[in-house]
């Protein structure tokens, strides 16, 4: 006859105790014994699944590693085309300015920081009208106005202004749309130069529009 599990009963203030395998547990034995089975089952469920998880944190981080690598060389064939654009720019014998649509500087070459003494960081993101150059802006507006709403292609005005040292010259300004492959108008491009000869003064009574500004 083979042995079988047998629980004895006793009062509630006393212990329970069952009999298997020739050993008396009790209560708080078992509990602990099966707890000590769980957390076993549990070690080698982990163990087994830890190659698992450490393949696919391996493979994540050499898909991080990849992205890395992209985005870094996308960074510097932007900064070499930046400088390219710079070089370019620089080349120019008159200053140039970029403007989006919102009439914000994007670009601000040296020659433009030679004529009116403001550093291209200073400029870059500034509206074009708050800038605060020897340029009168405000005659700017309407020939501006104008191309970007498609009404005109170019506009080349003569205005009389201050250079960054404070002599009074005349600057010639040449305004062209900023065109996109498919030929939309997504900002401008200002070209700047200061004439040789400066402007005479306006006879007495001459209208006040013909006075700093003439359209070729």
């Amino acid at each position: 006859m083979g042995w079988s599990a047998r629980v004895i009963w006793r009062r509630p203030d006393t212990k329970c105790r069952s009999w298997s395998g020739g050993v008396w547990w009790t209560a708080s034995g078992l509990n602990s014994f099966t707890r000590g089975a769980r957390g076993a089952a549990t070690s080698r469920s982990a163990r087994r699944a830890s190659p698992t998880i450490n393949e696919e944190l391996q493979f994540t981080n050499e898909e991080l590693q990849t992205i890395n690598g992209e985005v870094r060389q996308r960074g510097e064939q932007l900064s070499e085309a930046n400088s390219f654009m710079e070089s370019i720019l620089g080349s120019f014998r008159t200053g140039v300015a970029v403007l989006n649509q919102d009439l914000r500087v994007q670009v601000w070459n040296s020659k433009m920081e030679n004529l009116w003494g403001l550093r291209a960081e200073e400029a870059r993101g500034s509206h074009f009208w708050n800038l605060d150059i020897g340029l009168p802006v405000e005659r700017l507006k309407q020939p501006l106005r104008a191309i970007l709403n498609g009404r005109d292609s170019e506009e080349v005005l003569l205005l009389d202004a201050h250079n960054r040292k404070g002599r009074e010259i005349v600057c010639r300004v040449t305004c062209m749309p900023l065109l996109s492959a498919n030929g939309a108008r997504r900002g401008m491009i200002l070209l700047m130069e200061e004439e040789t000869a400066a402007k005479p003064a306006a006879p007495a009574g001459q209208d006040s529009h013909e006075n700093g500004i003439r359209q070729l």
